[in-house]
């Protein structure tokens, strides 16, 4: 923090104020500190709106070189601000109907562009999901299923861009070895991960309810939730092992907050759910992975991954207490086991898994239900699986 420049002095320079603002968040929120994360990037907005950088500005106007730059700048503020808020779970200050800067994409094509646009939709949509499905943004009686149902159909739409986008700059399938690939696709199955999560904890609850009772699956699911669940649970699973493949090649993204709100967002629905429906998880091989990778960020010095492996382990104890004796799982194991989940629609084979460039899976396979199977399970998702209380 000593590095960046006293704020007191950019007055005059408004985007260098903005970009010292946003280092200041992101820092801030690399070490926990999230209030203060996000009071700076709501400064950095504010900052934006004011020198009307959130309003597309013509080149021919302003210049090429600094309609850009302003662009790029209000993208970056965008998208902090958006997951920063989502963390907080506080409605964001900005409407999207009021911003008319155009889209990176829209003003290049190159595959940069096109990245930082997939992301813009990502963190827009995390923002989504917590005001209307988590009902951050206004009351919340009676809304769950319709929000999570307007969600799923963003959801569809979104894996279908992304599907393209992978299609076309990567040849049909994504590189081990791409870390704009990895992040991309950890951001949509983190999405996918938090509009489930309110149905995993109605599914907490009624399994509370009967935690007297001594079999391996307590209460029953019907299809459409079943299949919400079990994409939640491919989604989690899909992301540790990106992760856990991340850790091994030294990519990690260890100081910054996201990979590791993904890996702990991921192992926190995955424990419940090894608990309330043992049968949605086809083994215990996302234990190893979230052990690796929290291990791999500790020793690359995070600050956070110490705090969220204990909340973990706290957390696998209170479930504990949950289980019937005979329905017990094993123990989580840390260490460098390498095993993969058996049972993957997009599974690996074995010369793949030598190769060396081996692909994480095919594009088709961004999410474990297809765009139009996301569809049909927004249209049949009904109420009759949730508890009187939303």
């Amino acid at each position: 923090m000593s590095l960046l420049p006293d704020q007191s002095g950019l007055s005059a320079e408004p985007i260098h104020a903005i970009q010292s603002l946003v280092l200041a968040a992101l820092y801030f929120q690399s070490v926990d500190m999230r209030v203060a994360a996000f009071h700076h990037i709501g400064q950095a907005m504010r900052i934006c709106l004011v020198e009307g950088i959130h309003r597309h500005m013509p080149e021919h106007i302003v210049g090429a070189d600094h309609s850009r730059r302003c662009n790029t700048v209000f993208w970056v503020v965008y998208i902090l601000d958006r997951e920063f808020g989502a963390l907080m779970g506080v409605p964001h200050s900005l409407p999207d109907e009021d911003i008319t800067v155009k889209l990176p994409s829209q003003l290049d094509g190159s595959i940069d562009a096109m990245n930082m646009a997939l992301h813009v939709q990502l963190s827009g949509l995390t923002a989504r999901i917590f005001t209307t499905v988590y009902g951050s943004g206004g009351g919340s009686d009676g809304s769950l299923i319709p929000n999570t149902q307007s969600i799923l159909r963003d959801l569809a739409r979104l894996s279908q861009d992304l599907t393209d986008f992978f299609r076309t700059h990567f040849q049909g399938s994504v590189s081990r070895a791409s870390r704009m690939a990895q992040r991309l696709m950890i951001s949509y199955h983190h999405c996918v991960v938090l509009t489930t999560r309110p149905l995993v904890m109605c599914a907490l609850q009624m399994h509370v309810e009967n935690a007297d009772a001594q079999t391996p699956e307590t209460i029953p699911l019907t299809p459409p939730v079943r299949s919400l669940l079990q994409s939640c649970v491919d989604s989690a699973q899909t992301e540790l092992r990106m992760m856990r493949a991340l850790a091994d090649e030294d990519l990690l993204d260890s100081f910054l907050p996201f990979q590791l709100e993904a890996a702990f967002s991921s192992a926190f629905v995955l424990y419940l759910l090894r608990v309330i429906s043992p049968s949605l998880l086809q083994d215990d091989a996302w234990c190893n992975n979230i052990q690796h990778v929290l291990d791999k960020m500790i020793t690359d010095g995070s600050l956070v991954a110490p705090l969220r492996k204990v909340e973990l382990s706290q957390l696998e104890h209170v479930m504990a207490a949950l289980t019937p004796e005979k329905c017990k799982p094993p123990p989580s194991v840390s260490g460098d086991s390498r095993s993969m989940p058996a049972d993957l629609d997009c599974s690996l084979s074995d010369d793949i898994l030598n190769n060396p460039f081996w692909d994480i899976f095919v594009t088709d396979g961004v999410t474990g239900l297809l765009p139009q199977e996301l569809m049909e399970l927004a249209d049949r998702l009904d109420v009759d699986f949730l508890p009187d209380s939303h």
